[in-house]
C-alpha cells in the first residue's frame, strides 16, 4: 500500500504512526527511528522513514517528494512552534515540511482536504516505484 495512503488511513483509524529503530523496537525520536510503522494494518507496515510519499515538496513538480518522516515530523509537531519545529525537523535527519507547506499537509493527513494539485498518481525515483523502496518488516 502506498506510504501517504497508510499515513492518512492510520489516522483516520486513530492508530497514528510509530517510531521503530533498526531493530524493530520502539524508537524515542525521530533522530533515532529507522522506520515509521503503521499498525493499523494486519501485520503492521514498517516504511523506512526516508520513503518518498505522493506529496509534492514544490507545487507543480513530478519529481520532488516529502518522505514519511518529514510527514510524520509535520503531523505529530502540528501544534509547535515554527522555531521548534524546524530544530526537530534538522535533528531527525529527514528534514522537514516547509512552512508554507505545514497546515495543507496536516489538513491532508487528518483528512480535512484532498490535497488538490500536490498528491501525485505515483512517485519515481531513480527509476523506481515508492512501493519498491519501502522496507517492510
Amino acid at each position: 500500500m502506498d506510504p501517504l495512503d497508510l499515513f492518512r488511513q492510520a489516522i483516520a483509524a486513530s492508530t497514528p504512526p510509530t517510531l521503530l529503530n533498526a531493530a524493530s523496537e520502539p524508537a524515542e525520536s525521530l533522530q533515532l527511528a529507522s522506520y515509521i510503522s503503521f499498525p493499523n494494518t494486519e501485520p503492521p507496515t514498517n516504511i523506512t522513514k526516508e520513503t518518498p510519499t505522493r506529496y509534492t515538496s514544490k507545487a507543480d513538480s513530478k519529481d520532488e517528494f516529502y518522505n514519511v518522516g518529514q510527514l510524520w515530523l509535520a503531523w505529530t509537531e502540528k501544534d509547535a512552534g515554527v522555531r521548534d519545529y524546524l530544530m526537530k525537523g534538522q535533528a531527525g535527519g529527514v528534514g522537514y515540511v516547509g512552512i508554507a507547506d505545514r497546515r495543507g499537509v496536516v489538513e491532508y493527513l487528518q483528512g480535512e482536504s484532498d490535497g488538490g494539485a500536490r498528491i501525485a498518481l505515483s512517485t519515481t525515483i531513480e527509476g523506481e516505484s515508492s512501493r519498491m523502496v519501502m522496507g517492510m518488516n
